[in-house]
C-alpha cells in the first residue's frame, strides 16, 4: 500500500496492491485516502482429507468428527506450465510407499481388534477355543484379498479411503454384488464381528447375529471405540481417515451386520470356494422360540414349513440373485414369524381349532404376551442407571435431564472411553494437574469385576426370562368343545384368519410389538424382516399352487393337516 500527494481536489490517493488468496493473481485498486473500503476477514482452517467423490466434490472430516462435504476439487488449471491434477498433488503429498506403511498399520490395529474380540467370545461366554483359530484362518483369506486391493490401488495411484455407505437391494445381481464387495477398502470394523459370525457357523455353534449386535452394543466385546485398544505407537502411524475408521463414535445401526455378514459369505465362496456347513437350525429356532416366549407347538410348525419349502438353511450361492430371506439366519426367523401368524393370529376374531388333536386349542393372549414382555424389559433396566449400550446414544439435552447417579455413571463411561491410560497416570501426555485436581479418575483394573458382571448380568437375564415364559404359558387359554371334543360347525380352521404384511403401516399394536421383538433377535429392522417374510410367503405360494396341479393328477404326497395349515397363505 501507498499514499500519492494531494491532489488538486484536496484528496491523496491511496495505492493498494493484493494477492487472491486462491488464485495467487496481483489485483490493484486505487481509490481517494478518505473513502471507505471493505476489508475482507479471512479465516485459515484445515482438514483431514477423508474421500473425493466422483463428481469431484472433498470429504473432509471436522474437528467434532463430522464430515463436510460441500467443498469442490478446483477445476484443471489452464496454464501449461502447471499440469499437475488435485490427484497428482495427491499422489505427491502422500507417496506410495508412505501409503503402503499407513495401509499395513491400519490392517494391524484392524487385526489386533478382531484378536480381542474372539478372545472374549471364548473366554467370557463360553464358547470353544477353536473359535479364535477358526477367526485367524478366515482373517488370513480376508487379507489375501485386501493385499491384492492394495497393490492394484498402488499401481493404479488412486487408493482413496471410502466413507460412503453401502445399501442392500432386496434382489441383486450377483456380478454387481462381487464388484461391490471387491472394490470395498479398507474393510470396515463391522466386518470383525461377521468374521466372528462366520466362524461360528463354521463350528455349527447357535450363535446369532442378534447377539454379537448385543455384544457389540453393551461392550461386552471389543467395538465402541475400537481405536482406544489401539497401541499409541501403532495409532500415531494411522491417518487421521483410519483413525475414523476404527473409532465408532455411533453406535452400530440394524441391518449392517446382516449386510456384512452376506457379503463376506458371498466373498468367501465366490473366491475361495468356501464350503461353508448349514446354520445350526435346531438350536437356533429353539432359542427363538424361548426368547420370544411362545408355546413349542410354533416349533415344529416352523419346522414343517421349512420342509415344504425346500429350506436347507445353507449359506448363500454367488451365483443367482441374493435375497433378504437367502441368509440362514433370516430364513429361520421368517419361518417362525409365518408359523406364528398360522397358529395364534393377532386378530380378535382368530380361527378355531377344530378337536382336541389340534395344537391350536390352545389360545394365545397377545395382550398378556405385550404385557409380560414390557415388564421384562423394566426388569432388565432396574439393574442399571443407564441402560447397557445406551450411552453412546446420550445427547446434551438428555443429559441435563439426568439425576446424580445417571451422571456419575456417565462419566465412567466417558472416563473409560475418552482418557487414555498414559494420560490418567500422569506419563507424557497427561491431562493438566489443575483438571485432574477439579475432576479426579479413578482409574482401576476391571477384568475381574467386568467378567463377574457378565456373569451376573447373564444370570439376570435367564431368569427374566423364565419369569415372562412362565407368566405367559400360564395364560393359555384353552378352547371350549362339545362332548366329542369336537368344535362348532362354524369353526374357522387354521390358516383361515392369516394376513400378509407389506409395510409397517399394516401392523397393527400386537402385530408390531410382536415382529420387532423377532426383528431385535437378528438385529434387522422391522421391513427388512418383513420383506424376508414376504419373500418366504411366495414361495408357499409357488408351493401351494404346484400342489393343486399335482393333486389333479395323483394323490399328495403332504398330510391333510399339512394343506389346511397353509391352505390361506397365499390369501389375505
Amino acid at each position: 500500500m501507498s499514499t500519492s500527494k494531494t491532489g488538486k481536489h484536496g484528496h491523496a490517493k491511496v495505492h493498494l496492491t493484493a494477492y487472491d488468496i486462491f488464485t495467487n493473481k496481483k489485483l490493484e485498486e486505487l481509490c481517494p485516502s478518505t473513502h471507505n473500503m471493505d476489508v475482507p476477514n479471512v479465516s485459515r482452517k484445515e482438514y483431514p482429507l477423508i474421500d473425493i467423490s466422483d463428481d469431484g466434490y472433498l470429504s473432509l472430516m471436522t474437528d467434532g468428527g463430522d464430515t463436510k462435504d460441500d467443498i469442490k476439487i478446483p477445476e484443471p488449471s489452464s496454464d501449461p506450465k502447471n499440469k499437475e491434477g488435485p490427484r497428482e498433488k495427491l499422489n505427491t503429498l502422500y507417496p506410495e510407499e508412505d501409503s503402503k506403511k499407513k495401509d499395513t498399520a491400519y490392517l494391524q490395529g484392524f487385526q489386533l481388534v478382531l484378536w480381542k474380540q474372539s478372545r472374549d467370545l471364548a473366554h467370557s461366554f463360553s464358547l470353544p477355543s477353536e473359535l479364535e483359530d477358526v477367526v485367524k484362518n478366515l482373517w488370513g483369506l480376508r487379507l489375501q484379498l485386501v493385499r491384492d486391493r492394495i497393490d492394484e490401488g498402488n499401481s493404479n495411484g488412486d487408493i482413496i479411503f471410502s466413507s460412503q455407505s453401502t445399501t442392500e437391494e432386496e434382489d441383486e445381481a450377483p456380478s454387481q454384488d462381487m464388484a461391490k464387495w471387491k472394490s470395498k477398502y479398507p474393510p470396515a470394523l463391522v466386518e470383525t464381528l461377521a468374521l466372528c459370525y462366520i466362524a461360528a457357523t463354521l463350528l455349527r455353534l447357535p450363535v446369532s447375529m442378534g447377539e454379537l449386535y448385543r455384544y457389540a452394543l453393551r461392550e461386552d466385546i471389543c467395538f465402541v471405540r475400537a481405536i482406544r485398544f489401539i497401541p499409541q505407537a501403532l495409532r500415531s502411524k494411522l491417518p487421521p481417515e483410519f483413525i475414523k475408521a476404527l473409532d465408532t463414535t455411533s453406535p452400530l445401526g440394524p441391518d449392517q451386520l446382516r449386510v456384512a455378514i452376506h457379503g463376506l459369505t458371498l466373498l468367501f465362496r465366490h473366491r475361495f470356494d468356501l464350503d461353508i456347513p448349514p446354520l445350526n437350525a435346531p438350536l437356533m429356532l429353539f432359542k427363538y422360540v424361548q426368547k420370544l416366549a411362545l408355546p413349542i407347538h410354533v416349533y415344529q410348525a416352523a419346522w414343517r414349513i421349512s420342509k415344504i419349502v425346500s429350506m436347507d438353511f445353507a449359506s448363500p450361492s454367488p451365483l443367482g440373485r441374493q435375497r433378504i430371506s437367502g441368509l440362514p439366519e433370516m430364513g429361520l426367523i421368517s419361518l417362525l414369524v409365518i408359523a406364528v401368524k398360522l397358529y395364534y393370529p393377532f386378530l380378535s376374531d382368530a380361527q378355531h381349532a377344530t378337536s382336541l388333536q389340534d395344537p391350536t386349542i390352545l389360545r394365545l393372549n397377545w395382550d398378556i404376551w405385550l404385557a409380560a414382555t414390557k415388564k421384562h424389559e423394566l426388569r432388565l433396566m432396574d439393574e442399571q442407571n443407564i441402560p447397557l449400550g445406551s450411552a453412546i446414544q446420550i445427547t446434551e439435552e438428555s443429559v441435563m435431564n439426568m439425576n446424580g447417579d445417571q451422571a456419575d455413571e456417565y462419566l465412567d463411561w466417558c472416563e473409560r472411553m475418552w482418557v487414555d491410560e498414559a494420560r490418567a497416570e500422569r506419563k507424557p501426555r497427561a491431562l493438566p494437574e489443575q483438571l485432574l485436581k477439579m475432576f479426579p479418575l479413578g482409574r482401576r483394573d476391571p477384568s475381574e469385576s467386568r467378567a463377574n458382571g457378565l456373569e451376573a448380568q447373564a444370570e439376570h437375564e435367564r431368569d427374566s426370562e423364565r419369569r415372562r415364559l412362565s407368566e405367559i404359558i400360564r395364560s393359555l387359554e384353552v378352547h371350549q368343545t362339545d362332548g366329542d371334543g369336537r368344535m362348532d360347525i362354524g369353526a374357522k380352521m387354521v390358516g383361515a384368519t392369516y394376513k400378509r404384511y407389506r409395510c409397517l403401516e399394516d401392523l397393527d399394536a400386537r402385530a408390531r410389538a410382536f415382529h420387532e421383538a423377532a426383528a431385535d433377535l437378528v438385529a434387522v429392522r422391522v421391513e427388512t424382516l418383513l420383506t424376508a417374510v414376504l419373500q418366504i410367503e411366495r414361495r408357499v405360494v409357488v408351493w401351494r399352487e404346484s400342489q393343486s396341479r399335482r393333486d389333479r393328477e395323483s394323490p399328495s404326497e403332504f398330510s391333510q393337516d399339512e394343506e389346511m395349515e397353509l391352505a390361506e397363505v397365499e390369501t389375505e
